[in-house]
């Protein structure tokens, strides 16, 4: 696929219960679907497919290049497709998307996520499976987001500060990013 492109998977339904990860992907049990249908019939459930850079040096990852083709890619998959604007805006479940076999850092990966849904306006469910460390982290930072008022434009001004000045020798990007967040939010106050 090109940078600006995905695949939508229109009326999926799930027909069995599975286990495993990777090549240990299994068949476990039959499964009922009961999402609801359209019009038409067809299974309100629709997948996408973006494709992740895979990246082989794990630094490689932290350049503005990368972290640009990884929000358009995001972006591209995560707009509406001919929904009035009048309607509410479905939610995308997603999760860490490029960093298993790919090897993608969870933080860069969760925080572009995150600012290509909210530039789709659509809310955002991000699934970690088992790691309940990073999903609580994950909420606290968006929560801290939230509480002070950052944009997208700002947290794009943030990953380029911490690419730039390679901070991700240092530290993680959730650290910076409420580090940064908070003297910023100190210093608009004193003004």
């Amino acid at each position: 696929m090109k940078d600006d492109e995905c695949i939508f998977l229109i009326g999926c339904e799930r027909y069995c219960s599975y286990k495993g990860y990777g090549f240990g992907f299994r068949f476990n049990n039959d499964y009922v679907d009961n999402t609801p249908r359209d019009s038409w019939g067809r299974s309100m459930c629709h997948v996408v497919a973006i494709d992740a850079i895979c990246f082989s040096d794990r630094r490689s990852q932290f350049s503005m290049e990368t972290t640009e083709r990884e929000l358009i890619k995001a972006y591209t998959g995560f707009q509406t497709l001919n929904i009035p604007a009048e309607q509410p805006r479905v939610g995308v479940a997603t999760g860490n998307w490029g960093c298993g076999a790919f090897n993608g850092d969870v933080e860069l990966k969760a925080i572009i996520q995150l600012m290509a849904a909210s530039e789709a306006q659509r809310p955002l469910v991000y699934v970690t499976y088992r790691e309940q460390a990073l999903a609580q982290l994950f909420s606290s930072v968006w929560d801290h987001l939230i509480d002070h008022q950052a944009t997208v434009g700002h947290l794009m001004q943030l990953l380029e500060m911490y690419i730039k000045r390679e901070f991700y020798t240092r530290m993680g990007l959730f650290e910076f990013i409420m580090a940064e967040t908070s003297a910023q939010h100190i210093l608009k106050s004193r003004d």
